[in-house]
């Protein structure tokens, strides 16, 4: 398929997206309870000392500090002063991007399974009132996506063109320090993994990646004449395939993820490929519960 007949995706298949991942939000989401987090006051357990209800130890008591916090228990006994220290509650900084190139959206499945993992994401985000920030990359163009679209489903994705660089740029997108990264892509472009994942999980933070994929391009039937397009750049060339040129092909595409599978896991980054078929909930706890991308609501 050339990049000139691939269309992005119209208003009813994000808002198609948008419903499905709201039903998924309710009940699974991102994992933010397996972390402790850095961020204004919330809900959720930070790194520092706070006023939640949540013990966490004990101190001297030094002139100036709270004496609703002084521990009367342990004065009784011991006639010191000493503090009550709570977890700080606090609400967690999400860094959201999406891979809007053109391979995003081969075919219709594939493409309303990207937009599906892209407002699952937010919406997670949303329910626990995380501070979300949110760009969509292609090549070289980083643009910010306004949190108003995410919420109504109406997002403006980047029109691709041949000349755009096929490897995203991830060092441009503006991360913020400790924050929880999340990337929406099929990593289908021509880079070494390392090289993505070093940018990825420097730092104190966490990130997930969520990779959707088409069983067409991982199981194609090329076989006789075929004319391969680059939908990227719209580049074509004509082959005449046979079954060992076909298995060649399917080998390099399963040798490719297991690579980025393995980076992944070094780098202790949380790597899930999602099946473009089926509805949402089973093919995200499919592959993203077992890796703890996701979590089970009230579990």
């Amino acid at each position: 398929m050339s990049a000139d007949a691939i269309q992005l995706p119209d208003l009813t298949l994000h808002r198609k997206a948008l419903k499905n991942a709201e039903a998924a939000a309710r009940v699974i989401q991102l994992s933010f309870r397996r972390d402790n987090w850095h961020g204004q006051a919330g809900n959720w357990a930070g790194m520092g000392i706070g006023s939640s209800i949540d013990f966490q130890d004990h101190r001297q008591y030094v002139p100036g500090d709270d004496p609703r916090h002084i521990n009367w228990q342990a004065y009784a006994r011991s006639g010191h002063y000493t503090m009550k220290l709570y977890r700080e509650e606090v609400s967690p900084q999400v860094d959201l991007v999406f891979d809007a190139s053109s391979s995003m959206y081969v075919t219709p499945e594939k493409a309303q399974r990207a937009l599906e993992l892209l407002y699952f994401a937010s919406q997670s985000t949303f329910q626990i009132n995380a501070q979300l920030k949110a760009y969509q990359i292609v090549g070289d163009k980083v643009k910010p996506i306004a949190v108003e679209s995410l919420h109504s489903g109406k997002l403006d994705l980047i029109a691709t063109a041949g000349s755009v660089p096929a490897v995203p740029h991830f060092d441009r997108v503006p991360w913020r320090a400790q924050s929880l990264r999340v990337i929406v892509s099929d990593l289908l472009f021509p880079s070494a993994p390392e090289a993505v994942v070093n940018i990825l999980s420097g730092g104190r933070m966490r990130c997930l990646i969520f990779c959707p994929w088409a069983e067409e391009e991982a199981n194609p039937n090329w076989i006789g004449n075929v004319e391969l397009v680059d939908c990227e750049h719209d580049a074509r060339q004509t082959h005449n395939l046979n079954v060992n040129e076909l298995e060649a092909y399917r080998q390099r595409y399963r040798n490719h993820f297991a690579v980025w599978s393995d980076a992944c896991r070094r780098r202790s980054i949380d790597f899930a490929r999602v099946r473009s078929t089926g509805e949402l909930v089973p093919a995200l706890t499919r592959e993203a519960l077992g890796s703890q991308a996701v979590e089970v609501l009230g579990a």
